[in-house]
């Protein structure tokens, strides 16, 4: 299983499972997607840090705190 299958939630997961998520996949950071596997957002130790802060649970959804517009790369995009 790859890093990225490790790190990849649904996006009807809760903060707990993001949690668990950034922990087994070592990459600091869980990947959302919906039923047909795209890449709905990411939700990073950070943003659960700030939604603890904020006093939520880590029962609610993940959705809440996930970023919704996180930059992404295709191996054919150029470095400049």
């Amino acid at each position: 299983m790859t890093a990225a299958e490790l790190c990849k939630i649904s996006d009807r997961a809760s903060i707990r499972e993001a949690m668990a998520a950034i922990d087994r996949g070592k990459c600091h950071l869980a990947l959302v997607v919906d039923p047909e596997d795209r890449l709905v957002g990411i939700v990073s130790d950070g943003d659960v840090r700030r939604a603890l802060l904020r006093s939520l649970t880590i029962e609610q959804p993940v959705r809440e705190i996930m970023n919704r517009a996180p930059m992404t790369v295709s191996k054919t995009d150029s470095n400049q």
